[in-house]
């Protein structure tokens, strides 16, 4: 999406949402992952206490259909990280990444690929709050994850360039070259967070605008033969 087209797609997807929650409940999955979209767009518009409603909303429909312990509840919580993230309320989103973590090892165990993306993402967080210690022991374990899988090297040579701006913020704290504490502005060329689809985890369910079209038609198509029927 464009940024200019950002607004047309918050407009369709409220209307999916409507759809979902009259078609399928309130309390359904696909309502569930519908609040999931509507929280990204409205993030990108820079909308985050909206947001939070609905990606709140959707880690709770998900708590309840899914369990406590599911990779779709996990990556719910790693958004809300995000969003409060970028909001500058790291403290608290540090709590969600922590959770999402938990949630990740119960299912997939310690050295799962998620694990270490949970581990740089919490590192990062830590770093934004000057505390590069932690951010590097972190790191370093998200790092040992990607080394010991062959297929995660990409990851793991973008982990060394982390640790080393992690280490070199560090010494600067310790020499009192910088400031300890406060948000501390993440290296440029590094990306501190990237939102978490459902879609890396599980089959996509994100509705393409024509899907959208399709089903809120459908909906009014419907609603006119029932009150034609009452008629």
């Amino acid at each position: 999406l464009y940024p200019r087209q950002i607004p047309q797609a918050v407009e369709m997807q409220q209307k999916a949402l409507l759809v979902f929650e009259r078609t399928l409940g309130l309390d359904h999955s696909e309502t569930a992952y519908a609040h999931s979209t509507m929280a990204l767009f409205l993030h990108s518009m820079g909308q985050p206490e909206v947001a939070l409603r609905h990606i709140k909303r959707s880690l709770f429909l998900l708590g309840l259909i899914c369990g406590p312990y599911h990779p779709d509840v996990a990556a719910a919580h790693i958004n809300i990280a995000m969003i409060y993230q970028d909001s500058k309320q790291v403290a608290r989103g540090l709590k969600h990444l922590r959770r999402a973590k938990e949630v990740f090892s119960s299912v997939f165990g310690d050295k799962h690929f998620q694990i270490g993306l949970c581990d740089h993402t919490i590192a990062v967080a830590h770093s934004l709050m000057g505390n590069f210690r932690e951010a590097i022991k972190f790191e370093k374990s998200a790092k040992t994850i990607y080394s010991e899988n062959g297929r995660y090297e990409k990851q793991a040579q973008e982990s060394k360039l982390w640790l080393s701006w992690f280490t070199k913020q560090a010494v600067e704290v310790e020499k009192g070259l910088s400031k300890k504490g406060g948000l501390i502005p993440v290296h440029p060329n590094l990306s501190p967070f990237v939102w978490v689809s459902l879609q890396k985890i599980v089959p996509s369910r994100i509705v393409s605008p024509a899907e959208t079209i399709q089903l809120y038609r459908r909906s009014v198509a419907l609603r006119q033969q029932q009150q034609q029927q009452q008629q």
